[in-house]
């Protein structure tokens, strides 16, 4: 049960990648700027099965892009018409696994569920901002070597 769990996700984080390329691609022909909805970019998609996660046994996935609905999709798209010029802003958020998919095209894994405190709602608008953690003490090995004796 646990690897079936983790090759969802995985193939969650993959398919978010996809999304994030496609609304990369059609925005390099539409001045920079992300489609106002999902459809617009189905001929930048391969298939409609990238917009419900492999773990959301509760969705069908659509067979065509003619038979999409917003009930085929897993994902919140969350910056229709966005200039991509925010490269953390937040285009797409899994809401089972907490991934999600920037609009730089890097996905996330998991911030929404482990760290949702990076996660920051400005003027409307979904951002990430990672904490920077201090850097960690390099660990003391239990056996330390000998001394050299000839130094």
């Amino acid at each position: 049960a646990k690897a079936k769990e983790k090759a969802e996700s995985i193939a969650c984080v993959n398919n978010l990648k996809q999304l994030g390329l496609s609304v990369r691609v059609w925005a390099l022909d539409n001045k920079d700027i992300s489609p106002p909805n999902v459809l617009d970019m189905t001929n930048e998609m391969s298939t409609p099965k990238i917009l419900r996660c492999p773990a959301d046994h509760a969705r069908e996935a659509a067979t065509s892009f003619a038979s999409y609905t917003p009930a085929n999709c897993s994902y919140e798209y969350l910056a229709p018409s966005a200039p991509e010029t925010e490269p953390n802003r937040v285009l797409f958020r899994c809401p089972i696994h907490g991934h999600v998919c920037l609009s730089d095209g890097s996905v996330q894994a998991e911030v929404a569920k482990k760290h949702p405190d990076w996660l920051v709602q400005r003027d409307g608008m979904l951002y990430l901002h990672e904490r920077v953690q201090p850097p960690e003490a390099a660990p003391v090995p239990a056996n330390p070597p000998p001394a050299d004796p000839n130094p």
